[in-house]
């Protein structure tokens, strides 16, 4: 039972991985330095996920959407803090 909880964990965070690699080949403004950052990016995705409980996303167009506007409000919100 154990070993099949941690083969699952391990097999989400080797696809995540692999999911931000084909986002850094897709994607000019996504670079990355090696694998093991790929591996590190994921497992810190995964944790993220897991200790923030009741954040959902429900959706593939709604992830789209609010990606795209979080970087807009993000990137203004830095424009007016750097004045």
């Amino acid at each position: 039972m154990v070993a099949c909880v941690i083969t699952a964990i391990l097999i989400r965070w080797v696809l995540n991985a692999a999911a931000l690699w084909i986002v850094a080949h897709l994607i000019s403004g996504v670079t990355y330095r090696s694998i093991p950052t790929l591996l590190w990016a994921a497992a810190l995705f995964g944790l993220v996920n897991a200790l923030i409980p009741g954040f959902d996303v429900a959706g593939f167009w709604t992830a789209l959407l609010a990606a795209v506007l979080l970087a807009i409000v993000g990137g203004l919100l830095s424009w007016l803090v750097r004045g």
